[in-house]
Protein backbone atom coordinates (compact mmCIF):
# COMPACT_ATOMS: atom_id res chain seq x y z
CA UNK A 1 0.00 0.00 0.00
CA UNK A 2 1.33 3.75 -0.73
CA UNK A 3 2.26 5.72 2.41
CA UNK A 4 2.86 2.93 4.52
CA UNK A 5 6.26 4.10 4.75
CA UNK A 6 4.94 6.83 6.63
CA UNK A 7 4.39 4.87 9.34
CA UNK A 8 6.53 3.15 10.61
CA UNK A 9 8.47 3.58 14.13
CA UNK A 10 9.37 6.45 15.26
CA UNK A 11 7.78 8.12 12.00
CA UNK A 12 7.20 11.69 12.35
CA UNK A 13 6.53 13.37 8.66
CA UNK A 14 3.12 14.51 9.39
CA UNK A 15 3.18 15.84 5.67
CA UNK A 16 3.11 12.64 4.51
CA UNK A 17 1.13 11.21 6.90
CA UNK A 18 -1.84 13.86 6.24
CA UNK A 19 -1.46 12.89 2.47
CA UNK A 20 -1.98 9.59 3.04
CA UNK A 21 -4.75 10.34 5.25
CA UNK A 22 -6.45 12.69 2.60
CA UNK A 23 -6.28 10.36 0.13
CA UNK A 24 -8.55 7.87 2.16
CA UNK A 25 -10.63 10.87 3.39
CA UNK A 26 -11.15 12.47 -0.01
CA UNK A 27 -12.44 9.00 -1.66
CA UNK A 28 -14.72 8.89 0.76
CA UNK A 29 -16.17 12.39 0.89
CA UNK A 30 -15.53 13.41 -2.58
CA UNK A 31 -15.08 16.58 -1.54
CA UNK A 32 -11.32 17.70 -0.71
CA UNK A 33 -13.17 20.80 1.85
CA UNK A 34 -14.92 17.52 3.49
CA UNK A 35 -11.94 15.41 3.29
CA UNK A 36 -9.39 17.91 4.78
CA UNK A 37 -12.17 17.96 7.51
CA UNK A 38 -12.51 14.49 8.12
CA UNK A 39 -8.85 14.12 8.09
CA UNK A 40 -7.73 16.51 10.36
CA UNK A 41 -10.72 15.60 12.93
CA UNK A 42 -9.50 11.86 12.85
CA UNK A 43 -5.90 13.39 13.68
CA UNK A 44 -7.20 14.82 16.65
CA UNK A 45 -9.44 12.40 17.46
CA UNK A 46 -6.37 9.74 18.09
CA UNK A 47 -4.40 12.29 19.71
CA UNK A 48 -6.87 13.12 22.31
CA UNK A 49 -7.98 9.45 22.85
CA UNK A 50 -4.72 7.20 21.81
CA UNK A 51 -1.79 9.36 21.22
CA UNK A 52 0.51 6.00 21.11
CA UNK A 53 -1.15 4.69 18.20
CA UNK A 54 -0.96 7.91 16.18
CA UNK A 55 0.83 6.09 14.05
CA UNK A 56 -0.60 2.79 13.24
CA UNK A 57 -2.20 3.18 9.65
CA UNK A 58 -5.04 0.56 11.06
CA UNK A 59 -6.26 2.57 13.78
CA UNK A 60 -6.23 5.64 11.66
CA UNK A 61 -8.46 4.21 9.02
CA UNK A 62 -10.58 2.78 11.50
CA UNK A 63 -11.11 6.22 13.26
CA UNK A 64 -11.80 8.12 10.32
CA UNK A 65 -14.45 5.50 8.78
CA UNK A 66 -16.17 5.47 11.71
CA UNK A 67 -16.28 8.97 11.90
CA UNK A 68 -17.51 9.22 8.04
CA UNK A 69 -20.24 6.28 9.09
CA UNK A 70 -21.46 8.77 11.88
CA UNK A 71 -21.39 11.74 9.85
CA UNK A 72 -23.33 10.18 7.04
CA UNK A 73 -26.02 8.38 9.39
CA UNK A 74 -26.84 11.94 11.11
CA UNK A 75 -27.33 13.46 8.09
CA UNK A 76 -29.66 11.17 7.28
CA UNK A 77 -31.62 11.25 10.26
CA UNK A 78 -31.61 15.37 10.15
CA UNK A 79 -32.57 14.95 6.60
CA UNK A 80 -35.56 12.88 6.91
CA UNK A 81 -36.79 14.41 10.07
CA UNK A 82 -36.39 17.84 8.44
CA UNK A 83 -37.72 16.65 4.99
CA UNK A 84 -35.07 18.77 2.95
CA UNK A 85 -33.19 16.06 1.22
CA UNK A 86 -31.91 17.32 -2.21
CA UNK A 87 -29.70 15.57 -4.40
CA UNK A 88 -26.32 17.73 -4.60
CA UNK A 89 -25.81 19.42 -7.34
CA UNK A 90 -24.16 18.18 -10.36
CA UNK A 91 -20.64 19.86 -11.12
CA UNK A 92 -20.14 20.63 -14.83
CA UNK A 93 -17.18 18.25 -16.15
CA UNK A 94 -15.40 18.06 -19.56
CA UNK A 95 -16.81 15.10 -22.06
CA UNK A 96 -14.22 12.30 -21.07
CA UNK A 97 -15.01 12.47 -17.70
CA UNK A 98 -18.20 11.75 -18.43
CA UNK A 99 -17.56 7.89 -17.32
CA UNK A 100 -15.85 8.86 -13.73
CA UNK A 101 -18.33 11.05 -12.82
CA UNK A 102 -21.36 8.28 -13.41
CA UNK A 103 -19.10 5.85 -11.21
CA UNK A 104 -18.64 8.43 -8.75
CA UNK A 105 -22.92 9.08 -8.50
CA UNK A 106 -23.37 5.46 -8.24
CA UNK A 107 -20.84 5.08 -5.30
CA UNK A 108 -22.52 7.88 -3.53
CA UNK A 109 -25.42 5.79 -3.63
CA UNK A 110 -24.26 2.91 -1.59
CA UNK A 111 -24.64 2.97 2.25
CA UNK A 112 -21.87 4.28 4.00
CA UNK A 113 -20.72 0.82 5.29
CA UNK A 114 -20.62 -0.49 1.47
CA UNK A 115 -19.11 2.46 -0.02
CA UNK A 116 -16.22 2.49 2.95
CA UNK A 117 -15.60 -1.14 2.03
CA UNK A 118 -15.35 -0.54 -1.61
CA UNK A 119 -13.01 2.25 -1.12
CA UNK A 120 -10.53 0.28 1.51
CA UNK A 121 -10.69 -1.82 -1.18
CA UNK A 122 -10.66 -0.41 -4.13
CA UNK A 123 -8.10 2.80 -3.48
CA UNK A 124 -6.74 1.68 -0.74
CA UNK A 125 -5.91 -1.60 -1.63
CA UNK A 126 -6.21 -3.17 1.65
CA UNK A 127 -7.33 -6.68 2.09
CA UNK A 128 -10.68 -8.24 4.03
CA UNK A 129 -8.70 -8.71 7.12
CA UNK A 130 -7.22 -5.50 6.88
CA UNK A 131 -10.71 -3.90 6.42
CA UNK A 132 -12.38 -5.82 8.96
CA UNK A 133 -10.13 -4.84 11.37
CA UNK A 134 -10.28 -0.94 10.21
CA UNK A 135 -14.13 -1.29 10.45
CA UNK A 136 -14.53 -3.57 13.32
CA UNK A 137 -16.10 -6.07 11.06
CA UNK A 138 -15.86 -9.77 10.59
CA UNK A 139 -13.87 -10.48 7.04
CA UNK A 140 -17.20 -12.46 5.80
CA UNK A 141 -18.88 -9.52 6.84
CA UNK A 142 -16.36 -7.07 4.73
CA UNK A 143 -16.27 -9.67 1.83
CA UNK A 144 -20.04 -9.50 1.69
CA UNK A 145 -20.36 -5.81 1.86
CA UNK A 146 -18.07 -6.03 -1.32
CA UNK A 147 -19.43 -7.83 -3.27
CA UNK A 148 -23.35 -6.24 -2.64
CA UNK A 149 -21.64 -2.94 -3.27
CA UNK A 150 -19.64 -4.41 -6.76
CA UNK A 151 -23.11 -5.72 -7.93
CA UNK A 152 -25.07 -2.75 -6.90
CA UNK A 153 -22.52 -0.37 -9.37
CA UNK A 154 -22.96 -3.37 -11.94
CA UNK A 155 -26.42 -2.56 -12.16
CA UNK A 156 -26.52 0.83 -11.55
CA UNK A 157 -24.21 1.21 -14.32
CA UNK A 158 -25.99 -1.32 -16.40
CA UNK A 159 -29.05 0.91 -15.93
CA UNK A 160 -27.57 4.10 -16.89
CA UNK A 161 -26.22 2.89 -19.87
Amino acid sequence: MQGREAFGPGAHDWTERAAWLRRYTLALTRSRHDAEDLAQETIARVLERAPEKIDHEGYLLQTASRLWIDRQRSHARRGKLLRLWSPQPNVPRDHHDEQLSRVESVVAGLPPVQRAVLVLRTVMELDAGAIAAALEMEPKAVRSSLHLARKSVRERMGEQS
